[in-house]
């Protein structure tokens, strides 16, 4: 995983990202759809307010059908006291419509939590960001719920919208813990068919690509690429500082992404089985009704082609010495009913328990 440093202290500084929410899905039935929603694009400024805050907020109105999120970072991270020339910077770009974002990172959930939501609710109090970007998110199983209580505080404070950066692929037992996961942070562009392999019957809205020092991808590249991930961000920049300044081609950039050709993809419902410490079951027998009729049974994991705005109850069993304990959402009832208006990922946790056989 790369990134770059702030010039404040040697912390890894990964900015930025660009918004295609499309919905993407694996599943093995006659597939439904969904209309996607339109392309945008989140900007890594790290620079102090200037001409590239100006510089974006016009491509911003040039543009104003694009979705903009920008990642901010004063101080690697908030600092202890407001900026004046951040605070307006960062009014103006809100003011453009212009989603803002702070910088914060987390030593791969080595920092203490408590600093972390203090540096969150530094940017809340001093700067009335809608939004957090983790940093140095580790991509290995067991800091799930360390990530999960950082998206919890943050939307507690009232912010909308958390992205965390591994820079690689995370397991999936990560996805929904902040809303967005970078899984590739490199130079020159990922394959298109290597990305779309990663994460069969997720939302896309869930991943971002990053890729620097590259020139500007083509329009066809950014339609299929955002297929399979929510956000991208591309620039010329280059090592060790890639994300120091706007991508030379930022106006061609998001003219292309607002071209992107808006494609149905299909719907999915898909339901997982973990254990307790998130580690992959399979073969546990699930049912799936709709106004009581079952649609499809199996066993996990298990994906159904779903209709968009339908109402699913999903029913997990026990067997032997699994026992279900929750579903990821909290609830102890075998029984999840949802109701689809994207793809859908259900996981069922399991604990050992007395053999029910």
């Amino acid at each position: 995983m790369l990134g770059f440093l702030p010039p404040s202290r040697p912390l890894r500084v990964l900015p930025l990202l660009l918004l295609v929410v499309l919905s993407a899905s694996l599943a093995p039935h006659a597939a439904a759809t969904t209309t996607v929603a339109p392309t945008g694009i989140i900007v890594p400024l790290y620079s102090y307010p200037g001409s590239a805050w100006t510089a974006l907020i016009q491509t911003k109105q040039s543009e104003p059908s694009v979705p903009f999120v920008a990642v901010v970072n004063p101080d690697s991270g908030p600092g202890s006291v407001a900026d004046p020339n951040y605070a307006a910077g960062i009014q103006q770009l809100q003011a453009a419509g212009i989603t803002v974002v702070g910088y914060v990172y987390t030593s791969y959930a080595s920092r203490p939590i408590a600093s972390v939501e203090a540096d969150i609710y530094s940017y809340s109090k001093l700067y009335h960001v809608k939004g957090v970007f983790l940093d140095q998110v580790p991509n290995v199983k067991g800091y799930e719920a360390y990530y999960s209580a950082l998206n919890s505080y943050a939307k507690s404070l009232g912010m909308t919208y958390t992205v965390g950066n591994p820079g690689t692929s995370v397991p999936t037992t990560y996805i929904g813990t902040l809303d967005t996961m970078i899984i590739y942070e490199r130079p020159s562009l990922p394959s298109i068919t290597s990305i779309a392999a990663r994460y069969p019957g997720y939302s896309v809205s869930n991943f971002a690509i990053v890729a620097y020092d590259t020139p500007l991808p083509s329009q066809a590249y950014i339609s299929g690429i955002s297929e399979y991930a929510g956000y991208l961000y591309f620039t010329d920049g280059t090592w060790p500082a890639p994300y120091a300044s706007l991508p030379s081609y930022l106006t061609g950039e998001v003219t292309e992404i607002k071209d992107a050709v808006p494609t149905s993809v299909p719907l999915s419902l898909s339901v997982d089985s973990v254990s307790l410490t998130s580690e992959a079951i399979s073969g546990l027998w699930t049912t799936i009704q709709s106004n009581g009729v079952p649609v499809l049974t199996g066993y996990t994991p298990l994906a159904l082609a779903a209709t968009p705005g339908a109402t699913y109850t999903v029913c997990v069993a026990n067997y032997q010495n699994y026992v279900f304990a929750h579903w990821s959402s909290g609830s102890t009832n075998p029984c999840a009913t949802v109701t689809t208006a994207q793809s859908t990922v259900l996981t069922a946790y399991y604990q050992t328990g007395p053999s029910n056989q």
